[in-house]
């Protein structure tokens, strides 16, 4: 009896020793909470007040050149006024680029340097059938989506997603790329995507964070024609016709998707890594605070 009391006491004491020795992790005291908070706030106006300067300026800098404009044709110099007006082109480009609804409470990763197909073209436009979303299938055609009926940015569950130009590489088909993200600490990293050739199953994307740490995610992502067939991903828009590569409209619903991934918002975000799966297009990436 004596035995078994002994052998239950070293057992207590070793488990009690175990639990004293693991690591916990110590929670952040209020001051430091308060610190971040005032930090976050202190970036957020930073940012908004930025971006209005940023639209102040380009305004400013289109009125200047309208009046240019205007004293080279009162002058009749049809050559001055001829590059001023290709000056104020440009400008104006640009201060509607800025212009774009953006959310000062996220980030958007410059997808260009990653964008390798077409998947948006403008109504009536002709492309080879080597191209566009899904490239050439055994209708001797390709197919792409409609710019008009997407616009250049899509909003959805009050996060807006900027959208590449439509008719040039505008979409990432998915080959196992990692893309940086804006390092800031998110509580979510949504995106916008669509699938070709049939839905496409257990899609494996990995989030890195600046301490190490990986976050996996396993989503389906149905195909642009199916409608939504998996249930952690919403129908972001739904459109009644696509655009073939002959120039015609194919009157039929199809689909670009939306997904969410919680994250960790106490970690710094670094990047993403996408599936290796070319039939898995990305449009747009968007990570909300």
């Amino acid at each position: 009896m004596r035995q078994v009391i002994l052998v239950s006491l070293v057992l207590l004491f070793i488990s009690s020793t175990a639990i004293a020795d693991e690591p916990q992790a110590p929670s952040p005291p209020p001051v430091a909470t308060a610190a971040k908070q005032k930090h976050d706030d202190a970036v957020r106006a930073a940012r908004e007040a930025f971006h209005n300067a940023l639209i102040a300026a380009d305004e400013q800098y289109v009125a200047d050149l309208d009046a240019a404009l205007k004293q080279a044709m009162a002058a009749q110099n049809i050559d001055l006024a001829t590059k001023i007006d290709d000056a104020k082109k440009a400008a104006v480009a640009m201060l509607n680029l800025h212009q774009r609804p953006t959310s000062l409470e996220s980030g958007q990763p410059n997808l260009a340097h990653f964008f390798n197909r077409i998947g948006v073209v403008n109504d009536g436009d002709r492309f080879p059938i080597t191209v566009g979303l899904d490239g050439a299938n055994f209708n001797a055609y390709s197919a792409a989506m409609s710019s008009s009926l997407l616009g250049p940015s899509v909003t959805w569950n009050d996060t807006s997603f900027t959208l590449g130009d439509p008719g040039v590489n505008d979409v990432i088909a998915a080959a196992g790329q990692t893309i940086n993200l804006p390092h800031d600490n998110y509580t979510s990293l949504r995106f916008l995507a669509t699938a070709v050739r049939g839905n496409q199953r257990d899609q494996s994307f990995t989030v890195m964070y600046t301490d190490g740490a990986m976050q996996r995610f396993t989503e389906g992502v149905s195909d642009w024609f199916s409608g939504p067939s998996f249930p952690t991903e919403s129908v972001a828009v739904r459109m009644n016709y696509r655009n073939a590569s002959d120039g015609t409209k194919q009157v039929k619903p199809f689909y670009l998707y939306a997904y969410d991934f919680r994250l960790v918002p106490s970690k710094t975000v670094q990047s993403i890594t996408l599936p290796d799966n070319g039939n898995v297009c990305i449009f747009a990436i968007t990570l909300v605070h």
